[in-house]
């Protein structure tokens, strides 16, 4: 019995671990093609120039294989590549966005296992992030036609979730709710052509989350550091932003929000000690 236990222990990951691992991969090499996510105003061109992963190279190389991931046989595998469709959207063309992510996406939500329907409405609101993120710089018609896309693609996925028979699903997209409410909130500041000629102080004006998430070096602080303020009240944006994007400002604005809030929390209870103390200091008084 030790022995076979020894040699199972030992046999090294299974298939399923490997493309469980496989669609995290993928999904991290996906989220290259959108490095430039702290513009909110790019084109879709000067999107991926700094990167040699495109959204034609997501398009054509990296989703046929997390769609083939959607379908596979072990609940597990599916689940990740639930999780990795975000970032493959943010990536890739407006077109794979329509004709295969949230189709696919949809399809997952009313999967027989309910552990890959719990992270469909777990990952909503990076979703509907991502279609954001793919319409910012798009001209006027393009912008409109995504954002519609989201509003009927993943409002019905969140209505169902919430009627869903089982207990850990619906309670799941309760928890989410709020956030995925939140997220329809304006991303950036919309800009047209009229903005562009008078230039990018004309395109800030507006504002959205990514404003409230980055600070003007002059207009704010005094810096170029990200304002914390934003994060911490918009605080699944800013860590959408850093798991699309590991290292940018926004990840760290999320993680210096964090911090921030343990400080004070350190500090309240501090506060809440030495009030206790004087109270029991007060009563020995005659």
């Amino acid at each position: 019995g030790g022995s076979a236990g020894g040699a199972a222990a030992n046999a090294g990951p299974t298939p399923e671990d490997l493309r469980t691992v496989a669609s995290n991969l993928l999904a991290e090499i996906a989220s290259l093609s959108n490095n430039d996510i702290n513009s909110v105003a790019l084109s879709s061109s000067s999107r991926s120039s700094g990167s040699s992963v495109t959204p034609a190279l997501v398009s054509s190389t990296i989703l046929p294989p997390i769609l083939r991931l959607c379908s596979d046989s072990h609940f597990r595998v599916r689940r990740a590549a639930v999780q990795s469709l975000p970032r493959v959207m943010a990536g890739g063309t407006v077109s794979d966005a329509a004709d295969f992510v949230l189709p696919i996406f949809a399809k997952l939500s009313t999967d027989d296992m309910y552990r890959v329907r719990k992270s469909v409405g777990e990952c909503l609101v990076d979703m509907s992030r991502s279609i954001m993120l793919l319409s910012d710089g798009r001209a006027d018609s393009e912008r409109e036609k995504l954002l519609a896309l989201r509003r009927d693609g993943l409002v019905p996925i969140c209505t169902r979730l919430l009627d869903d028979p089982n207990k850990f699903v619906r309670h799941g997209m309760q928890q989410f709710l709020g956030p995925f409410i939140a997220s329809f909130y304006p991303l950036g500041p919309r800009r047209s052509s009229e903005d562009d000629e008078e230039g990018d102080d004309a395109g800030r004006q507006g504002g959205g989350v990514m404003s409230l998430l980055e600070s003007n070096a002059t207009d704010h602080h005094g810096s170029g550091q990200l304002s914390i303020l934003g994060a911490r009240f918009f605080p699944h944006a800013a860590g959408m932003v850093g798991r699309l994007n590991p290292g940018s400002a926004a990840a760290e604005a999320a993680e210096a929000a964090a911090l921030s809030g343990e400080k004070e929390k350190r500090e309240a209870e501090a506060r809440r000690l030495q009030e206790n103390e004087e109270d029991r200091l007060l009563r020995l008084l005659p």
